[in-house]
């Protein structure tokens, strides 16, 4: 097991946006994911049904339902469903809240006409990384959009060579990959590339996909 499937507490789950983003580096990167995420899903026509995964505390539903998107929110974490919950409780274009693993994923094939995967694929292993690609390709009908960890800028090589260093562990950017090496396991996929959106080059080893399916 991995860390990543494990449960976030009540607590952890209520104070999570505050401590990430009430700061002004916070609120710079959120303002910047933001940005890409609604250049991201500018093709898709109004009322588009879409899976965000894992929703996490709800931050990426709630700028896809003020889009007009029927968004559907699933997290394994029951805790961090509550507060998403609670923060859009009020929001008419959120379809539902869902227990969902990303691993045994039980919609049909072509369920929604986008699945979007932020801030997830870097704190899983590579194998299960292709996996829950794999899943999230299966119930698109057309588009995924999902963020990876990728070697080489400069807050990759800073937090990997600290951690080994000094701790003598592998920190969650080990899971990271290279540009190529992404887009030759999204082609394997049948998946062509049609945006690729830094969040800060060199400075975030962020980088946000937008993929198209090519086969269904």
């Amino acid at each position: 097991m991995y860390e990543a499937r494990g449960d976030y507490k009540k607590e952890e789950a209520e104070v999570y946006d505050e401590k990430r983003f009430s700061s002004l580096k916070g609120r710079l990167y959120q303002w910047l994911q933001k940005s890409n995420i609604v250049k991201a899903l500018s093709t898709l026509p109004p009322k588009a049904r879409v899976l965000d995964l894992p929703c996490g505390t709800g931050r990426v539903t709630e700028v896809m339902a003020g889009m007009g998107f029927v968004v559907t929110a699933g997290d394994l974490s029951v805790h961090m469903l509550e507060v998403a919950r609670k923060k859009l409780k009020n929001s008419p274009n959120v379809a539902g809240f869902e227990q969902v693993d990303a691993e045994r994923l039980k919609y049909k094939d072509n369920s929604f006409d986008c699945v979007t995967s932020i801030k997830f694929m870097h704190l899983l292993p590579r194998e299960v990384q292709d996996r829950v690609l794999k899943n999230l390709a299966r119930v698109s009908r057309d588009l995924i959009v999902v963020t990876y960890a990728y070697k080489g800028s400069f807050s990759w090589i800073k937090q990997y060579v600290f951690m080994k260093r000094f701790y003598k562990v592998n920190p969650s950017s080990g899971h990271a990959r290279t540009v190529q090496e992404l887009e030759g396991v999204f082609g394997a996929m049948g998946l062509k590339v049609q945006a690729r959106l830094f969040t800060l080059r060199l400075f975030s080893e962020e980088v946000l996909y937008v993929l198209k399916k090519t086969r269904r």
